[in-house]
């Protein structure tokens, strides 16, 4: 995976920030309590274009790989994030989509940021494979990488989703010699949406608090989120 800048190995503990947070765990409630979850260490970022942070992590038994979406204010359309997490956690496993367990509210320990909590691939994101790595990647190999993506992508299609986010680096590996793409952070658009109109409302309003023509744009993009 990619390279680690930090190491905590602490059980990661955070106030609940709302009902919503609190509730249990479930496929039709997907939000994962802090308390539940090992971070080990902290990723290095392979994209100047990342949303946030990426942290190797343990929940439940299980190697996963959590990604924040810094600066995304969750809380402004709570219900309607977690319900679209939902749909795509309910999509069902496939060897060349990364599963979506579930999602994070903001805490201190991912830098007050929400997160989504995806399976872990041990061999990096592909941007890590092209452009940080000595080993080149055979034209045979691109060729059936590429056949794989687009098999992938498929998956997500019949699932009624649309990826809206690939790149070399939404495209993970999982560890040779067994080499296949896992694509991740697929169906993220809506919330890209929503955390670009938050960005711009909180430049016009100099930071302070949602008010105004401002929450118009965000109810807009929650509907997005629902039926994407």
């Amino acid at each position: 995976s990619a390279t680690a800048s930090t190491r905590t190995n602490t059980k990661a503990t955070a106030a609940p920030h709302s009902t919503t947070s609190r509730r249990r765990y479930s496929p039709k409630h997907p939000v994962i309590d802090m308390k539940d979850v090992d971070l080990m260490q902290r990723e290095r970022a392979t994209n100047a274009a990342e949303l946030g942070g990426t942290w190797h992590a343990k929940w439940r038994q299980r190697e996963v790989s959590i990604k924040a979406l810094d600066g995304f204010d969750v809380l402004v359309q709570q219900e309607a994030f977690v319900k679209a997490c939902a749909r795509l956690v309910a999509i069902p496993e496939h060897g060349l989509v990364a599963k979506l367990h579930g999602v994070i509210m903001p805490s201190a320990e991912l830098d007050q940021s929400p997160a989504l909590v995806w399976q872990y691939a041990s061999g990096g994101s592909l941007a890590d494979r092209l452009y940080h790595s000595e080993q080149r990647l055979p034209s045979s190999a691109a060729v059936r990488l590429l056949s794989n993506v687009a098999i992938g992508l498929e998956v997500l299609h019949v699932n009624d989703v649309v990826h809206g986010n690939l790149s070399s680096s939404t495209i993970q590996l999982t560890a040779p010699p067994n080499e296949r793409p896992l694509l991740v952070s697929y169906g993220m658009a809506p919330a890209l949406l929503l955390l670009q109109q938050q960005k711009r409302a909180r430049r016009r309003r100099g930071g302070d608090g949602v008010g105004g023509d401002d929450g118009a744009d965000d109810s807009s993009a929650a509907t997005t989120i629902t039926t994407t």
